[in-house]
């Protein structure tokens, strides 16, 4: 057990909420408060005020991430500071209007977990495909229609190692 395990201290509730605005997971802050994660969970319905620290640092983080996101998704301008300096003029600062274009990976995910329904990539596995030990494929008892197949799903070799065993005995 850590040094401190359990030890409980209202500065927990600050420290709490710094560290998930960080992503912080329950591990983490478990080492970063010297405990065991067992201690924080239990912190967490003991203190209610340190449970809804990690919740709101938590859910203010993924406000900020989701919110940059989409602006990254749709695109952005911005301003930014220049120094220009002319020949035989003194040095200026002046404003340029930048724009960020949209950027398709983030609309893409964007709209992925927006509108799953419609836009979540979804992994399909063909039904047709079938995967086989052919090493646990016990062939002897096959008649040589059964092999005969067992060689068209592309099991020749087996189905011709199978058959001279069969042979042979």
């Amino acid at each position: 057990m850590r040094e401190g395990s359990g030890t409980w201290k209202e500065e927990y509730v600050e420290k709490a909420f710094q560290l998930a605005l960080l992503g912080a997971t329950d591990k983490m802050l478990a080492t970063a408060l010297d405990v065991e994660c067992m201690t924080v969970n239990r912190w967490k319905y003991q203190h209610p005020e340190f449970g809804e620290a990690l919740k709101n640092g938590r859910l203010r983080a993924d406000a900020k991430v989701a919110a940059s996101l989409y602006q990254r998704a749709i695109g952005y301008d911005y301003e930014e500071e220049v120094v220009v300096a002319p020949k035989g003029r003194e040095p200026q600062v002046i404003k340029i209007k930048r724009h960020v274009r949209a950027d398709v990976w983030a609309a893409a995910k964007w709209l992925a977990l927006r509108q799953r329904e419609y836009w979540a990539e979804v992994q399909r596995t063909d039904p047709k495909v079938m995967t086989v030990n052919i090493l646990k494929l016990d062939l002897s008892g096959f008649s040589v229609e059964e092999l005969k197949l067992a060689e068209k799903l592309g099991l020749k070799a087996l189905a011709q190692e199978t058959q001279d065993f069969n042979n042979v005995n």
